[in-house]
């Protein structure tokens, strides 16, 4: 009697993991829109019509009488969009709960972002996966799931992030010559790593600075034109109010002239150093109405002092090589 309920209990719970696993089975390889990235999805979910790099598990809700459709969890992938990539980083990295992971079997990290819901009457969390190609790429998971985080869950975003293809050979953009790309030159203190140009808006490149393969700080230096628009405070202030979300308000710039007459203007996030930011400061260097950058300082609050260090002396010493546009 013992061995047959023995051997009940074992086909009981096998059943239940075939079904489970059944049920998180991945179906055929699908390609994502202007990146690189092949993936695979469980059966039964859905592409989102507005955003191709989300796919969900599609439910049917009626609300008062009227009949819609959403989905009870979501998957979204991101390619080298690193402002995106690098706040969600750095976000959840104030929880200070992380461990390393993989991507389509390239090494990075994993972390549980946990977001106030809907006027604030539950916690959401979303599990934020992140890694580097060995060229300097980004890719990065983001799994929202039903509720908590459950074991089901964690083996579902396994099993995609596992099956996570890059169907490119990418070359890497030696430091030099992105930085010519971008018609700047500037002397990288070691440690700086750049990114880029690859899928940029624009002439400009990422320096980041990583600790045990999980980047600490970032910088994103853009190339802008002053044009007919003010001068670089205008455009700071510009620069400024498309962040509102990220950094409601910043503390009153402050400028300084180089020796070489070059402008450097700042604005600070005054929450910097509060769990949660992932912006310190703002920067626009402006030596001509054509040869002007602006520079994104991106930490933790742990960090956002070193970002804010580093950014200013990047400001410093940038130069300008071409006039923008070119």
């Amino acid at each position: 009697m013992l061995l047959l309920c023995a051997g009940a209990l074992v086909v009981a719970l096998g059943l239940a993991w075939w079904q489970v696993r059944g049920t998180r089975a991945l179906g055929e390889e699908l390609w994502i829109e202007d990146t690189p990235l092949v993936v695979r999805l469980p059966r039964g979910w859905a592409q989102n019509a507005s955003n191709p790099r989300e796919f969900g598990k599609p439910i049917r809700k009626v609300v008062w009488g009227r009949e819609y459709w959403t989905a009870e969890r979501k998957i979204e992938f991101q390619y080298n969009q690193y402002l995106v990539q690098f706040a969600r980083l750095f976000h959840s990295a104030a929880s200070g709960g992380w461990k390393f992971a993989q991507i389509g079997g390239h090494d990075g990290v994993q972390l549980v972002l946990s977001t106030p819901g809907a006027q604030g009457q539950r916690i959401e969390r979303t599990i934020f996966r992140w890694a580097a190609l060995p060229d300097g790429r980004q890719v990065s998971v983001e799994y929202t799931p039903l509720g908590g985080v459950s074991h089901g869950d964690l083996y579902l975003l396994d099993a995609v992030c596992e099956a996570v293809r890059v169907d490119d050979v990418a070359r890497r953009v030696p430091p030099r010559e992105a930085l010519s790309r971008a018609g700047v030159d500037s002397t990288l203190e070691p440690g700086w790593e750049l990114l880029g140009p690859d899928d940029l808006e624009g002439p400009g490149f990422w320096l980041r600075e990583s600790q045990e393969g999980l980047p600490v700080w970032a910088m994103g230096v853009f190339r802008r034109g002053l044009g007919r628009r003010g001068g670089p405070l205008e455009l700071l202030t510009r620069e400024a109010a498309q962040l509102r979300e990220i950094v409601p308000v910043f503390a009153r710039p402050a400028s300084a002239d180089r020796s070489d007459g070059a402008r450097v203007v700042v604005m600070r996030n005054p929450e910097a150093q509060r769990p949660g930011s992932v912006i310190s400061s703002l920067w626009v260097v402006a030596s001509s109405p054509t040869k002007v950058a602006v520079i994104y300082a991106m930490a933790d609050a742990r960090h956002a002092a070193a970002v804010d260090a580093a950014a200013e002396e990047l400001a410093g010493r940038l130069e300008f090589l071409a006039d923008y546009p070119r």
